[in-house]
């Protein structure tokens, strides 16, 4: 049994249904929060962002919160972030299974915790930025609208992320390394064995072919 599986079995009981409704939610109160209070000091990033410093002096609440934080954009952005991060999230529970899709969002929050330990501060970007590399992985044919115009399949959308993903680890800080690195742990434990398995058999069955090519 994989890794993988033993978790996903951990979490057969949970009761929790629509964790991204919560999730997406609790972003758009914050934006209109930040968008109606900030005259008055109200900074939702600054109150409830990941601070390794401001948690070890007390500010426990940080640990989850960041997760909520929605990205900071203009509104149509953000309208449009959230529905996507709603329909990626909701798509993954209602076919993967929810089980499956707590596990996977669990276990990227916990990597991304201990990423914002090590380097002080994290953020949830490249955590939901790992929701559509599953959902690419489990629906690659599944079509997509760039600006409601461009049809594009998520296989081929996800490959693009990961090339811009790449060159942030390449350009980024150090901060920025760790949380793409976190994120792509997370894949890999979820789908590493579905994408490394077949690498290996076709490596093997090259090198069979190649040995019994020097016997004849």
């Amino acid at each position: 049994m994989h890794f993988r599986d033993k978790i996903i079995r951990m979490f057969r009981r949970v009761r929790i249904s629509g964790l991204m409704n919560y999730i997406v939610a609790t972003m758009a109160i914050f934006y209109i929060l930040d968008l109606f209070l900030a005259s008055r000091g109200f900074d939702s990033y600054s109150l409830f962002g990941f601070s390794r410093s401001m948690i070890l002096s007390g500010q426990i609440w940080r640990i989850i919160t960041f997760i909520a934080l929605p990205p900071n954009s203009s509104i149509l952005w953000i309208v449009f972030s959230l529905f996507f991060y709603w329909l990626i999230g909701t798509t993954l529970e209602n076919s993967w299974g929810r089980a499956e899709f707590f596990s996977y969002y669990l276990v990227g929050t916990v990597l991304t915790i201990i990423g914002g330990f090590i380097t002080g501060y994290t953020y949830n970007y490249y955590l939901n930025y790992s929701l559509f590399f599953a959902y690419a992985t489990l629906f690659p044919r599944q079509q997509f609208r760039i600006y409601f115009i461009i049809p594009i399949t998520a296989k081929a959308m996800g490959i693009a992320v990961a090339v811009l993903m790449a060159i942030a680890f390449v350009l980024g800080d150090f901060s920025a390394k760790v949380s793409i690195l976190m994120a792509a742990i997370n894949y890999l434990i979820f789908f590493g064995p579905e994408i490394i398995t077949p690498i290996i058999n076709r490596i093997k069955h090259r090198e069979f072919r190649s040995v019994m090519k020097k016997r004849k």
